[in-house]
């Protein structure tokens, strides 16, 4: 389903939540009754409840520029003011993992120059006897095409060797939040971790 507002999709991927589109605009999550759903492992990047800073959650940033600043990095809270090239609020909570810099929210570092960067997560033990899927929701302000602007998902196994299980191409809708769902069923009994690249 999508909101009025923005034609933002709601679907979070959690077959456990069911998600529609509320009277104020924006999108609202409920659970879905006798539903059990284990998380291996989950970042909201948002301030919790309680006043504690948003946190990367053991997640190791590695970027071309050798700046936090430039690549990869925690936004706790979008601006409130207008500003080109900021995305709408996310589907839930404030923060986001975002690629590019905050003075001028794009990914132009150095004009006309390559740059890269990509994020792992912490080691995750896959049960064997779960269904499993990696969910989350996608923000691109980059070209269509899938030649250019490179986003992929990886999973690393214990051996160091990454197997691409998603990237960009060319259906992915820019300029819109786009609910992903992954399925790791191929992954059950293993332990990986999580990578994700942009290279620009």
């Amino acid at each position: 389903s999508c909101c009025a507002v923005g034609s933002t999709p709601c679907d979070d991927g959690n077959p456990c939540t069911s998600e529609s589109c509320s009277a104020k605009g924006g999108c609202v999550s409920f659970p879905v009754a006798g539903c059990t759903n284990t998380i291996i492992y989950s970042n909201s990047f948002d301030p919790s409840a309680t006043g504690a800073p948003a946190s990367l959650k053991q997640i190791a940033i590695v970027n071309s520029s050798n700046k936090l600043d430039l690549g990869w990095h925690l936004v706790p809270a979008l601006p409130t003011s207008s500003v080109a090239g900021v995305p709408p609020k996310p589907q839930s909570g404030t923060g986001l993992l975002h690629y590019g810099n905050t003075t001028n929210w794009n990914f132009d570092f150095t004009p006309n120059q390559p740059n890269h960067g990509w994020f792992t997560t912490p080691p995750l033990p896959l049960p064997s006897t779960k269904s499993l899927s990696l969910s989350f929701a996608l923000w691109m302000a980059t070209e269509q095409s899938p030649a250019y602007d490179q986003l992929k998902v990886e999973l690393v196994n214990a051996a160091g060797v990454a197997t691409t299980i998603w990237s960009k191409d060319a259906t992915v809708t820019a300029n819109a939040w786009v609910p992903v769902s992954i399925p790791l069923g191929a992954y059950l009994g293993t332990t990986v971790r999580i990578k994700v690249t942009f290279d620009t």
